[in-house]
Order: structure tokens, then C-alpha cells, then sequence
């Protein structure tokens, strides 16, 4: 009742249930504090919502391990449950999350309310009732029948890691996509030449820790998204398959780009008919970097093609000069290319960052004599 409200907001430690939709706001410090390790019960969405925070960091993790500590010595008892995932699979929309973790809470026994007064305000609300009323009983079904309602998910366990030389193979077959089989062979003889080099070096050789550098990075220099690879992938036909997999009925498909020869500042919205051009401009993507390519003036390109240059220049300075003692500079060197993140200003902004340690370890390589004195 109304009366029986007597504060706009809890109190340190008196809140009773935390229903966290969200795992970051759930374990913020303002949610924290409400709770107390005697008294709160909590049931937390463990789907991962990145933040903010990765727009400024490129390296950010989702510090999920992090936040259910904090939860769980904050709380009596603290349940987590990729809600998200079980509303997308079992009831189509991942919007109906929320009345799992009602419905999950209800069925513990951790609300104080009837289970005909919660479904009599889902009907009242008049908002998706047969979605939210569904979601409230699998809530229900997922606390009592945990292991089996985890059976109905599909199976999204991440793949084993795959090893250097897999990932390697990978990107080979990648880059044959994105340019063709002659491109795909220049990116498996560069590797080779590292290899060949880091294979001398004995034992530390061994771990490869410069060829994993140098494939990574190189990779991110040859498979730059430009202009012809944005254009392979949405005239790709996996891309209109992932859109009906996704939507049903009839929907229409807009675009938002910045073509650099009519509007490289500003974004403009493109309707469907774009399409046709998106797929004659994959087909002449051949033409990427030579006389014929229409973008190859623009300040993008420019630095792209200045990037790989400097990265073979690298290659060139260290590979004669590879030593044990000479191998962690080697491997920072190359590695700073995975740096050069982003578009436009961003990119030019993170080569000009790198800049100042990529020429201190330049000129600590070029000090070094060859033929092996200094």
C-alpha cells in the first residue's frame, strides 16, 4: 500500500532483493551499499553488456568475474542467469529478460508478493502480456528446473582456441576472400620469412612469440576495411541471411555512409537501391591500390598504404638483426601496429600515439650491425 512507503529510496543495507537486469549497474557502488551479506538475495543477468568504457579503451574486458565477487560477498545468496539469452531462444526477444529474473526471483520465494497479483499487473500494464506472462514462468522454470531449462539453450560454447598455425590458415583463406589467391600468398611468404628467422634463435625460437606478432599485425594491415571490403560484406549473401534470420515480415534495409568522393566529413543515408553498386564496387575490388582504384588519393588510403610500408621496412631492419637479446624489441615493435586502430582522425590519432616508441626501437635496431657486432 502507499502508506507503507515510507522512503523514496532503501537504505544501506535494507534492501531485501536485487533483481539485476544489468550486471555493471547491478554491482555499482550505489546498488552495493544497498545490499547487506545477512539479508539480500539477489538474482543477476550475467549477459555481457559492454560499456562505455570500450569506446576509450580498445583493450577493455568485460570484468564479469570482478563484478559477481563484489555481488556475492555483498549478498546472502546471489544467482546468475544469462536471462538475455534464455528470453532471445525461448521467447524470440531478449526484451523480456527482466520478468525472467521476476519470475526467478518469485519462485525462490524471495518476493513477498502473489504470483496472481504479478501476473494480474503484467495484464494490466497491457505491454507484450502473453510475452511477459511467458517470460514469468520461464523465470519460474529456470529456478526449480535449472539444468534442464539450460538443455533448451542453443549450444554457444565458445570453440577451443585455435593454435598459431590455425589462425594463420585462417586468415590466409580470409585474405584470398578480400582480395584474391595472390594477395592470400604475399601474407603466408612474409610469415615464412619470420619464421625462418625466429627458428635460428633456439629454445626462445621456439614460442614464437614474433611470428605471433607479425601475423596478427600484418593481417590488420592487408585486411584494411576500406571502401571495396565494406561493399564485399554487405553485398555478401551471409549478410541478408543474418537479416532474416534476425527480422521477419517486411523490412526495409537503409545505409549510413561517408563516400569519400561525395561526402568524406558527414554520414548520408542510402535506401536499398544501393545495393547493386555495393556489389559492382566488391566485384572491381582487384582494382584496390593500383591506377585504377578512385580512392587511392584519399588521406585513408594514403595512411594505410604508409602503414604497410613501414611495417615491411620494420620487417626488413629486423630480420638480419634477430637475436635472443634483440627479440623482445622485435616483437614490441611489431606488435605496436595492433595499435593503429579505428577510422580517420582515430586511426591518424593512434600512429601518431605509437610513433615516438616505434622510432626509439627503430633506432636501437639500426645501431646494431648485421654482421653482428654493434
Amino acid at each position: 500500500r502507499p502508506e507503507d512507503i515510507h522512503a523514496v529510496r532503501i537504505a544501506a543495507g535494507e534492501a531485501e532483493v536485487l533483481l539485476g537486469g544489468d550486471a555493471v549497474v547491478a554491482a555499482s557502488p550505489d546498488a552495493l551499499t544497498r545490499l547487506h551479506p545477512d539479508r539480500s538475495c539477489a538474482v543477476i543477468n550475467c549477459a555481457e553488456t559492454p560499456t562505455a568504457d570500450f569506446t576509450r579503451q580498445p583493450d577493455w574486458q568485460f570484468p564479469l568475474l570482478k563484478m559477481q565477487q563484489a555481488l556475492s560477498d555483498a549478498s546472502r545468496r546471489c544467482d546468475y542467469l544469462d536471462a538475455s539469452a534464455l528470453s532471445e531462444a525461448l521467447l524470440g526477444n531478449g526484451m523480456a529478460a527482466n520478468l525472467l529474473l521476476l519470475g526467478y526471483a518469485w519462485q525462490r520465494g524471495w518476493l513477498p508478493v502473489s504470483l496472481a497479483a504479478l501476473e494480474k499487473a503484467i495484464t494490466l500494464n497491457g505491454a507484450a502480456v502473453a510475452m511477459n506472462l511467458a517470460a514469468l514462468q520461464w523465470g519460474r522454470r529456470a529456478a526449480a528446473f535449472p539444468a534442464e531449462v539450460a538443455r533448451l539453450l542453443p549450444d554457444n560454447a565458445a570453440p577451443a582456441p585455435l593454435d598459431l598455425d590455425a589462425r594463420i590458415a585462417l586468415r590466409e583463406r580470409y585474405l584470398a576472400d578480400y582480395q584474391d589467391a595472390a594477395y592470400a600468398r604475399r601474407y603466408r611468404q612474409l610469415l615464412e620469412r619470420v619464421a625462418a628467422a625466429e627458428a635460428g634463435l633456439g629454445p626462445v625460437g621456439q614460442l614464437r612469440s614474433l611470428s605471433a606478432a607479425a601475423a596478427l599485425s600484418a593481417f590488420r594491415l592487408l585486411a584494411v576495411k576500406d571502401e571495396y571490403e565494406v561493399a564485399r560484406l554487405y553485398s555478401h549473401p551471409d549478410f541478408r541471411a543474418g537479416l532474416e534470420d534476425s527480422f521477419s515480415g517486411d523490412f526495409r534495409v537503409q545505409f549510413h555512409f561517408a563516400p569519400p568522393l561525395l561526402s568524406p566529413e558527414r554520414k548520408r543515408r542510402f535506401g536499398p537501391w544501393v545495393m547493386p553498386l555495393l556489389r559492382g564496387l566488391a566485384a572491381l575490388r582487384r582494382w584496390r591500390g593500383s591506377v585504377l582504384d578512385p580512392f587511392r588519393f584519399g588521406a585513408d588510403r594514403k595512411l594505410d598504404r604508409q602503414l604497410l610500408a613501414d611495417f615491411n621496412a620494420d620487417l626488413e631492419r629486423i630480420l638480419p638483426r634477430l637475436t635472443p637479446a634483440t627479440l623482445p624489441g622485435a616483437v614490441e615493435l611489431l606488435a605496436l601496429y595492433q595499435e593503429i586502430r579505428g577510422y580517420g582522425p582515430v586511426k591518424a590519432a593512434n600512429a601518431a600515439r605509437v610513433s615516438a616508441r616505434q622510432a626509439a626501437l627503430r633506432a636501437g635496431f639500426d645501431e646494431i650491425d648485421p654482421a653482428g657486432g654493434a
